[in-house]
């Protein structure tokens, strides 16, 4: 039944349903272009979220519709037109909801000067993977009814199979439509502090994996030295670590406190890691308290647009600490790298802080009291470590 289904289509040759495909796919595959909003009022935020989910609710109902016209025994080509001519539509409204989400919603209809916000982000990675579902859906109804000479090489040797499989094919691309769809829908912000939100929450738990890969590699460290002392394995743990060899040329050591090639780490550089092991609890503390008391509605346009690339910078200065920790380590690179921590750190504070401005001093000073105690112990453990009084090394 599924064979007869996508036969080509050749009883209604006024109705090109091939170009109607093609045409569909162009739209479908065509990058999103910035259009000119100049003199038009950017509808709110609010109103473009209800918008594109109800775009969302129709594509999928066109993708429901085309489907059954085309996989009708026999199809029913003008319903599949009509059906390609409301998806083509609504994609381009679509197109157009996310070109609007990237100007500043301050009716002037230009484009933020910080770049793509979090939330246009968002709402793009999202309509991409329900853009590519609908790229695959097309195509599979192209190869289908009107498959080439190759093709048809090719599904002749799949015959049986899809005899048996019945709809199998052609109902996967239709739920893999419906999956990206149903993903975007319940998972796509509704506003910019709500996309932030999210964004910082995922940095704020790879800044508690750098410090617990730190962690880790003082007690793998101390685990490994624990096991030398025990002696060596039995022979036969020894012959099978012979014949792996091979595999483990291949791989390298990948184990926590050693890079690509194995390198033992010395007492001077394990005692280095416990040294800095303190400062990096700061930046989590930071990310986290941030999170818990200035990531408000309230917060201004300013601070939603600089805050995630502070966060961003923040967890790359970490993870440049980290990688400089393992053995081998140099020093001048541990100093920067702190010295680098440190200023970034130091930067995300100052901008809550200006965003404080205009508060009143009891409001300022309750918003902002743990980040001047904050400040000041991020100041003294870096200068500890770092200072010209101080060495790193114990």
């Amino acid at each position: 039944m599924y064979r007869q289904a996508f036969k080509p289509y050749h009883r209604h040759p006024s109705i090109n349903l091939r170009e109607a495909l093609q045409s569909t796919l162009v739209v479908l595959t065509s990058p999103v272009q910035p259009t000119s909003s100049t003199g038009l009022t950017r509808p709110s935020t609010e109103t473009l979220h209800q918008d594109l989910l109800s775009l969302l609710a129709l594509l999928k109902s066109h993708t429901t519709s085309l489907a059954l016209a085309i996989g009708k025994t026999p199809p029913t080509p003008y319903a599949a037109l009509s059906s390609l001519n409301k998806l083509t539509t609504d994609w381009t409204k679509v197109c157009w909801l996310l070109d609007q989400v990237g100007n500043d919603d301050n009716g002037t209809g230009s484009r933020s000067a910080f770049g793509p916000s979090e939330l246009e982000k968002e709402w793009k990675s999202a309509m991409d993977d329900v853009q590519l579902a609908l790229q695959a859906s097309i195509r599979g109804y192209q190869f289908r009814m009107f498959p080439s000479s190759s093709d048809r090489a090719a599904e002749s040797e799949k015959e049986n199979a899809a005899q048996l499989g019945g709809q199998a094919d052609y109902l996967i691309d239709v739920r893999a439509v419906f999956s990206a769809i149903d993903t975007a829908t319940r998972s796509l912000s509704a506003s910019e502090i709500q996309s932030l939100v999210k964004t910082w929450k995922i940095h704020g738990d790879q800044l508690k994996d750098g410090e617990l890969e730190l962690r880790e590699i003082i007690e793998s460290i101390d685990a490994d030295r624990l096991s030398g002392d025990e002696g060596s394995e039995d022979e036969d743990d020894d012959d099978d670590d012979d014949n792996d060899d091979d595999w483990g040329g291949l791989m390298g050591d990948l184990s926590l406190g050693k890079k690509s090639t194995e390198t033992p780490m010395t007492s001077q550089e394990r005692d280095r890691i416990n040294l800095i092991l303190p400062l990096l609890r700061f930046p989590s503390l930071l990310h986290t308290n941030i999170l818990k008391t200035h990531l408000l509605p309230t917060l201004s346009a300013d601070s939603l647009s600089s805050l995630p690339a502070l966060s961003k910078s923040l967890l790359t200065a970490q993870d440049t600490l980290v990688s400089a920790l393992y053995s081998p380590q140099t020093l001048p690179d541990i100093q920067s790298s702190i010295a680098c921590l440190e200023k970034t750190c130091l930067d995300l504070s100052a901008c809550v802080r200006a965003d404080l401005q205009g508060l009143a001093k009891e409001e300022i000073d309750k918003k902002a009291g743990w980040l001047d105690v904050w400040d000041k112990q991020v100041k003294r453990i870096s200068k500890e470590l770092i200072g010209k009084d101080r060495k790193l090394i114990p």
